[in-house]
């Protein structure tokens, strides 16, 4: 059977992508796209399986490209900019999450990665103040006590850096999660 309708093709490629099997997905994504280029959602989906395989780079193509066609996206700044953190680009990934706060203000997963950029380029009162914001969001999330504790430990703030171990420990614990 041939598939002839971009809808066939885009639901075989996500077929294949929740089976895992990324290169066929993106080989069909590819085959989509070459009908219908200005597909959104099979530039991300494509974006999302090239970034699972590792090819950073052509993930960073079509994220890129999804958000010249829909540059209302939140998700693909936030896409894009944890691969430029992990690339070490983190001026784009700080531009990045610039860009998706001022659509979704309320992301406290941005915030933690947004802080991680900063605790890895040694800005550890920018990162500080990052997980404190995530904290607002949502007060259980203890990756953003650890990481706000290592940031203080940097800072010399003995102290402080304890209390936030040790909440981090605390939610861990209550969550039934390892430590």
């Amino acid at each position: 059977m041939q598939l002839k309708s971009v809808s066939d093709l885009f639901e075989k490629a996500n077929r294949s992508f929740q089976k895992k099997d990324f290169e066929s997905a993106i080989e069909t994504y590819s085959m989509l796209l070459m009908r219908e280029s200005g597909h959104v959602n099979a530039k991300i989906n494509r974006g999302n399986a090239y970034t699972l395989i590792k090819s950073y780079d052509l993930a960073l193509k079509d994220y890129s490209q999804a958000i010249e066609l829909n540059a209302n996206h939140p998700g693909l700044y936030y896409n894009r900019a944890k691969i430029y953190k992990y690339l070490k680009h983190y001026n784009l990934a700080l531009a990045d999450y610039e860009a998706l706060f001022r659509l979704f203000p309320d992301n406290p997963h941005a915030y933690i990665n947004r802080g991680n950029c900063h605790l890895e380029m040694k800005s550890f009162d920018l990162a500080i103040n990052d997980y404190g914001k995530a904290l607002c969001l949502d007060s259980t999330y203890y990756e953003a006590y650890y990481n706000r504790g290592c940031a203080k430990l940097h800072m010399g703030d003995e102290v402080g850096a304890f209390h936030d171990f040790k909440q981090a420990e605390t939610i861990r614990k209550k969550l039934n999660m390892k430590v």
